[in-house]
């Protein structure tokens, strides 16, 4: 995000606190998974980032130059888009949303899913 924050030609201060906060959900959250299953995480971004043109394109781009990621996938034509990759040999299900602040609180409480972009009312 610092690197993304520092192309768009933002303020020093802005980049210095450029962030994301990354959550587990699913099975991996819940400690009932298995050794075979993928982690799900949410990757969660600041307003001025977007999923086709900074997620989809500049990290698939910075992950794909990682020794450590193979098997990347970038899925941004389905319901949740999603980028999928091993990492170290685990594999990850990486969706993406961003919210209506320029910097992502570090103690973020998505139990009001409001805070996230497209999502119009919380889910029950």
């Amino acid at each position: 995000m610092k690197q993304l924050t520092r192309l768009r030609w933002y303020t020093d201060r802005m980049v210095e606190d450029a962030n994301v906060v990354l959550l587990t959900f699913g099975s991996y959250r819940l400690r009932v998974h298995g050794p075979r299953i993928d982690i799900d995480t949410l990757c969660i971004g600041p307003s001025y980032d977007s999923r086709e043109e900074d997620f989809f394109f500049i990290l698939h781009n910075i992950l794909a130059d990682m020794e450590e990621i193979i098997e990347l996938q970038p899925i941004p034509d389905v319901h949740i888009p999603v980028m999928k990759f091993k990492f170290d040999g685990i594999s990850i299900d990486l969706p993406y949303a961003s919210i209506s602040l320029l910097v992502v609180p570090e103690d973020l409480d998505i139990s009001d899913l409001s805070v996230l972009y497209n999502i119009d009312e919380p889910i029950t």
